[in-house]
């Protein structure tokens, strides 16, 4: 008999090129659009013929964004593996979860996978960025004329913290206290969604004080059974540990924080 072992995992405007020069031969350029939605901005391009489609899912408060992928049909159907960006020649940030399988919808390979708030920023500066999973995947998008629409991304954030009826007042965001287990074990997976084999993901905004603690879990995304959503707010509650924020004073202040998405998924 086979065994589920649980893991979980903490896992409009349309803006174009600017006009060419007119020594420049006219050609067509990728346009960025930027749609909004009820708990995500996102920044897509469409895929071309020469260029992967690229989408970027923003959301306020958060340390990390979701890059997604519309890359050519592989013969590999389904990837899931570490992986690293790569912004320039400079390899960013840790190793990350990086996913690819084949769209039943379209006749496209979709990749998704993260990258962090600074990361972005130094690939919008660059103007292009590698995903690489050794022996796997090496994927280069090039992102030409992003900077204007990743700027107006941050309205669109703005927007959507107005929405969730939070102003920011602080200057310095809360940083997670690192912790080599992080908060979540696999014990935390429920017993009775192991036994009926049940999946979920869920993405949780959190309320921290001034000492760092966890006061406030509201749920912003979900999937799967409710009792997942029970369990990483229980978790982050009892777990989780910040360095609070700062006010323009300097001194701590009560704050919010969009955490990385929680995965269950059996293995």
């Amino acid at each position: 008999m086979m065994r589920s072992i649980p893991l979980i995992s903490a896992a409009a405007f349309v803006l174009g090129a600017a006009s060419p020069s007119v020594a420049a031969p006219l050609e067509a350029k990728p346009k960025w659009v930027i749609n909004y939605a009820d708990s995500f901005c996102l920044l897509s391009r469409d895929r071309s013929p020469t260029e992967s489609g690229v989408a970027i899912r923003t959301r306020p408060f958060a340390e990390e964004h979701e890059l997604l992928l519309m890359m050519e049909p592989s013969s590999e159907r389904r990837l899931n593996g570490q992986g690293q960006v790569i912004v320039g020649n400079f390899t960013v940030g840790p190793e990350r979860w990086v996913a690819a399988a084949a769209s039943k919808q379209a006749d496209v390979r979709l990749l998704e996978t993260t990258i962090k708030v600074a990361e972005f920023s130094a690939a919008v500066a660059a103007g292009k960025i590698r995903i690489l999973v050794p022996g796997k995947l090496d994927a280069r998008i090039q992102l030409p004329n992003i900077a204007k629409a990743a700027a107006a991304m941050k309205d669109c954030e703005d927007d959507l913290a107005r929405r969730w009826k939070i102003t920011r007042n602080w200057a310095v965001d809360p940083k997670p206290i690192p912790d080599s287990r992080g908060p979540f074990r696999h014990d935390d997976y429920p017993q009775q969604m192991i036994v009926k084999e049940r999946i979920g993901a869920i993405l949780a905004l959190l309320g921290i004080d001034e000492a760092g603690k966890v006061t406030d879990c509201r749920i912003i995304e979900r999937s799967g059974d409710p009792l997942f959503e029970e369990v990483v707010c229980t978790v982050f509650r009892k777990r989780a540990r910040y360095k609070p924020a700062l006010g323009s004073n300097g001194q701590p202040i009560a704050s919010y924080h969009l955490a990385p998405r929680v995965r269950f998924h059996l293995e």
